[in-house]
């Protein structure tokens, strides 16, 4: 469901047209429904839009003091954004043999490209363009995983050839699929994001590329098997 009411989880798996279909805040009724506010965050957090998610679970917990599930979800996206943060500045934390290691994996890169060879580029994270870069492969082995609440998207960090770091969020995954250190996934077409969310005196800063058709990854040159792809669902509540 991509509505949560009190007492139901809410599962995100959803399209990003959902916004544009979702009730405005425009009356005193809506604008006063901590429901409402804590929904559009989810729908904003599938977005990645981490800034205004958190804004408007602030609002629905100001709404509902009560309520604890905003403030928590609040916490759960200060984590993340803090630890995807540091494990891409970090490099995942792996020590320089290991990470030499890893890097030395991806080359030469046309033993990655699998069916995409031929028809597009393998290209490192420096030479991607903010937003979508079709035509393009980025190929980077995992070097760390990023925990998420609800396990949605599935988290990763990525180093690429020339030793460069970038986050990597991968939606409708099957819950059980994760993706260990050092294996390594080729991305076509990726869409590099700039994220910045500032709170107070702390603000997080990283680069991350978000995968919403995890049929189309290679891992270790092959694709996906179907179990380990989990299909999109929408339903609507109305709320009574």
């Amino acid at each position: 469901s991509i509505l949560a009411k009190r007492g139901h989880p809410c599962t995100l798996c959803i399209t990003s047209n959902s916004l544009i279909f979702y009730p405005q805040e425009k009356d005193s009724v809506t604008a006063n429904n901590p429901d409402l506010h804590f929904n559009r965050a989810t729908l904003c957090l599938f977005e990645e839009d981490y800034g205004d998610s958190l804004q408007k679970l602030s609002l629905s917990a100001a709404l509902d003091p009560a309520w604890d599930l905003p403030k928590e979800k609040a916490d759960a996206i200060r984590r993340f954004l803090a630890s995807m943060a540091q494990m891409v500045a970090a490099k995942g934390k792996l020590k320089a043999k290991r990470l030499s290691s890893l890097v030395s994996s991806l080359s030469p890169p046309d033993q990655h490209l699998g069916p995409y060879a031929g028809s597009k580029t393998a290209t490192p994270i420096s030479e991607l363009s903010e937003g979508d870069n079709g035509g393009r492969v980025l190929i980077g082995a995992v070097a760390a995983t990023i925990s998420t609440q609800d396990r949605v998207p599935y988290a990763c960090v990525l180093v690429d050839s020339a030793s460069n770091c970038v986050g990597l969020t991968v939606y409708n995954l099957a819950v059980s699929t994760h993706f260990s250190i050092g294996e390594i996934l080729t991305i076509p077409d990726p869409t590099l994001r700039h994220t910045t969310v500032t709170e107070g005196t702390d603000t997080v800063d990283f680069w991350s590329l978000r995968v919403t058709s995890p049929a189309q990854l290679l891992l270790n040159g092959h694709q996906l098997s179907a179990d380990k792809l989990a299909l999109p669902t929408v339903s609507i509540t109305a709320f009574s």
